[in-house]
């Protein structure tokens, strides 16, 4: 398993020390870290820019996504950024990246460690694979597959807000199915509906659903009916392009 090296501003120091900040937004306009290699469980060693080492935390979820755009991006900002913290300076200067990466973060801990890595001018972010003990800060390749796949519509979606997922359960990752009841939820996924809302859920494996029952009213403003198909496309890591597909 890899570590994270999170080099920060001392304005969002205070925010992590202080537990204001749970979210680690990075954006950038070509694929690199943290974008395709953050995972849950996973250490991040944060370090104030131009200073020392001060925390380390575990990841607890990760969103991401290689399709963003100024509407998603304004979505991210309206949904998470009390826990991002982001300034307005912050989201104009990333205004044009198309990668996204969101990381919750718990167990925070004050740490004077210094993981062995090896520092590039101008980084913001490094991985380092424990196992090699190599270093990563620039493009990365994509590490999940790309290829969509449908789902037809039943009646249930369309009463209920249910989705059934029976036929494809095997596209989606193996832990995010979970049990009946929320104590018991798997690992989320993220569907980005049309790039206007972003929805977390994970799967609820006996019943072969997704567990978020919003489907009703996002499907009938779409004027769909049963039988009627909804396209799936991987954009990022846990990341799922929600598209009508036309009649």
């Amino acid at each position: 398993m890899g570590i994270h090296i999170a080099i920060v501003q001392p304005r969002y120091e205070k925010l992590i020390v202080s537990g204001h900040k749970t979210i680690e937004c990075r954006l950038t306009k070509l694929p690199k870290p943290p974008f395709g290699c953050a995972a849950p469980g996973q250490v991040i060693h944060f370090k104030r820019s131009g200073g020392p080492f001060f925390a380390k935390a575990v990841v607890d979820q990760v969103w991401s996504t290689d399709r963003l755009d100024q509407d998603l991006l304004n979505d991210i900002r309206t949904q998470w950024n009390d826990l991002i913290h982001g300034t307005d300076e912050f989201f104009q200067l990333h205004a044009t990246c198309r990668h996204a990466t969101l990381i919750w973060i718990r167990e925070l801990a004050l740490s004077a460690e210094q993981p062995t890595y090896k520092p590039q001018n101008m980084r913001a972010w490094y991985y380092v694979d424990e196992g090699t003990g190599e270093t990563s800060a620039g493009e990365i390749s994509h590490a999940y597959s790309t290829e969509g796949f449908e789902i037809t519509l039943t009646g249930g979606a369309l009463t209920q807000g249910t989705m059934r997922v029976t036929d494809c359960m095997d596209r989606f990752p193996e832990d995010s199915l979970g049990g009946a009841t929320k104590t018991h939820r798997g690992r989320e996924i993220a569907l980005d509906l049309e790039g206007i809302q972003i929805v977390l859920t994970d799967i609820v494996k006996s019943k072969k659903i997704f567990r978020w029952r919003g489907w009703s009213r996002w499907l009938k403003e779409h004027r769909l009916q049963p039988g009627d198909r909804l396209r799936f496309t991987p954009s990022g890591d846990r990341v799922y392009r929600v598209d009508a597909v036309p009649s």
